[in-house]
């Protein structure tokens, strides 16, 4: 009986490839992104700081959210557990350069949105929506953040709201038509 001999350099190449392809996958499982440890780890301080507002009412902009989605014939289940409260995230070392922040993504069960009063206060009408927009874009629709580069300035799901110039309504809705109408 005769043996095919395979070459040294196949059988290296083929454990290099193998090798590296466990190595992704590990990654892949046990990474965990310095932005959601960041994330995750500010959390307790952000629930904790967090309250309500009577003279504000978030439910308007999650009702006008739903509506705007219906007209583009999305129909995302609305959730029963929905958290939209103030938190004093600039009092919160390493966040205080965030306006809001979101914690339902993935999680359909969940609408759960704290919001910087700092911010909100501050704040023109068009940049509530579209902050709020951008938040319920995270929690009902799952949607990540765009990667901060500059072709994606101007667009609803940028992560860098304080870079871009946000002046009118206008500039919101195209915004969110076009963040809709491409889903």
């Amino acid at each position: 009986m005769e043996y095919y001999k395979i070459p040294k350099h196949f059988l290296l190449a083929t454990l290099s490839i193998c090798v590296l392809v466990a190595l992704i996958l590990y990654q892949r499982k046990f990474y965990k992104p310095t932005e959601n440890i960041r994330r995750d780890s500010i959390y307790e301080n952000i629930r904790s700081s967090a309250y309500e507002d009577p003279n504000v009412d978030f439910t308007m902009y999650v009702d006008k959210f739903y509506r705007d989605l219906e007209i583009y014939c999305h129909y995302p289940t609305r959730p029963q557990k929905m958290i939209i409260k103030f938190a004093d995230i600039d009092k919160i070392k390493g966040a205080s350069h965030i306006n809001a922040i979101s914690y339902g993504l993935r999680n359909d069960e969940l609408i759960e949105i704290y919001v910087n009063p700092s911010f909100w206060k501050k704040a023109k009408r068009s940049q509530k929506y579209w902050l709020m927009y951008h938040e319920l874009s995270h929690d009902v629709l799952n949607l990540d953040d765009l990667e901060a580069v500059p072709e994606n300035v101007g667009k609803l799901m940028y992560p860098q709201m304080g870079v871009m110039d946000i002046t009118d309504m206008d500039e919101f809705i195209e915004a969110f038509h076009n963040l809709f109408d491409s889903m």
